[in-house]
């Protein structure tokens, strides 16, 4: 079973009744994948669970899946789900979604939670992307090499260049590989 690394965000105003957006980097094998879109009308809590779900989404294959999370609200919600308990008691839906996503999938989860806005360099790319989705209301699914540059668009319609002048704009040059 392969191991992917995931880091995942959500961007969402304080209010939840603006758009908010998500943006997952999956790294396995030495390959990367970038993954986010816009929420409508979303809690912060409820985009980071959905980031997760959605970046679990990608995986077509059973994995070992290492979730790098700056949310205590996520990282509890993993807990629980690791251990067969009830879901958390708000944004049920997602929870569910997420249990769904798992077993559907064959993945088994674990957790690092990291500091927001520190040194983790892949937490912070998913946290400017994401907020980058919450403003444009894009979507994106790329593959990229560790220069950023893109190396398969997978979604069709996305405007070239959106997510590489993303990076360009907030100064994500390198990816570095996770073993």
């Amino acid at each position: 079973m392969n191991t992917v690394h995931m880091w995942t965000d959500a961007s969402a105003l304080p209010t939840a009744e603006e758009c908010g957006g998500w943006a997952a980097v999956l790294q396995c094998n030495g390959r990367t994948r970038i993954v986010g879109g816009a929420l409508d009308k979303v809690s912060n809590n409820a985009g980071e669970a959905l980031a997760v779900v959605f970046g679990l989404g990608k995986l077509k294959v059973p994995c070992k899946v290492v979730v790098h999370t700056d949310s205590q609200y996520v990282v509890f919600g993993i807990i629980r789900l690791i251990k067969g308990k009830k879901p958390l008691e708000t944004n049920t839906d997602v929870w569910e979604e997420l249990s769904r996503v798992v077993k559907a999938g064959g993945h088994s989860l674990q957790y690092v939670h990291t500091d927001g806005h520190a040194s983790d360099e892949l937490n912070n790319v998913c946290d400017r992307l994401a907020n980058y989705c919450r403003v444009t209301q894009e979507s994106f699914d790329i593959m990229v090499d560790q220069e950023m540059r893109v190396t398969r668009q997978i979604v069709p319609g996305v405007k070239k260049g959106t997510v590489r002048g993303a990076c360009k704009k907030f100064k994500l040059r390198t990816l570095t590989p996770v073993d």
